[in-house]
């Protein structure tokens, strides 16, 4: 897992803005967050994804966090 991360990196050197460096470093502790808990990263980013546009509140955010553990 450490090297395929570390293979990554070269990717990274394309982030225009700190924003879009900002928005692959989320994506990619979701991804590793679920693997290492041994979820599907596929099934939990897709039903994040598909639940981020209804979340308003810090309780939902907290509530998609929760996907990636339980």
């Amino acid at each position: 897992m450490i090297c395929k991360f570390a293979i990554g990196r070269n990717n990274w050197m394309f982030s225009d803005t700190v924003e879009g460096a900002h928005a692959s470093s989320i994506l990619y502790s979701f991804a590793f967050t679920a693997k290492v808990n041994n979820k599907d990263t596929f099934k939990i980013m897709t039903e994040i994804f598909k639940k981020l546009p209804n979340a308003q509140t810090f309780d939902d955010y907290e509530a998609l966090a929760d996907l990636l553990t339980k």
